[in-house]
């Protein structure tokens, strides 16, 4: 499906999450994850998001009960931690690599320019 641009008339590229991750180097940083490490925890500052290029991880959620619910298991080419695009300050769930992982974490503090680049959407200052 492609994508038209209602105000210019004009089709826009879909979002390719590659190119926005590889757009300047800036605020990016890759990261290798062992089974049943942390990427990231429920509570913490949501100060960036991750885009998983290798493995599985596992998003879950602890209730105030402190019952714990699988909300979702993410492959590659999947993002988590997106919260911090609409301005969340701290995560909501918990992020736990399942196998061997490689993640590309952008920071939500990037130059406007990136969103021109890869077509995402602007990052929340907090």
């Amino acid at each position: 499906m492609k994508r038209i641009d209602v105000r210019k008339g004009k089709r826009k590229p879909p979002f390719d999450p590659k190119v926005f991750l590889d757009t300047e180097n800036v605020g990016r940083t890759i990261s290798q994850h062992r089974k049943d490490q942390k990427v990231f925890s429920q509570g913490s500052s949501a100060d960036a998001v991750f885009y998983i290029q290798k493995g599985k991880v596992k998003i879950t959620v602890v209730s105030e009960q402190g019952k714990e619910a699988v909300v979702a298991i993410l492959e590659p080419d999947e993002f988590c931690g997106e919260g911090c695009l609409t301005g969340q300050p701290r995560r909501m769930a918990t992020a736990v690599a399942m196998t061997e992982c490689e993640s590309s974490m952008k920071s939500r503090r990037f130059p406007a320019a990136d969103c021109d680049r890869g077509s995402a959407p602007p990052m929340v200052s907090p």
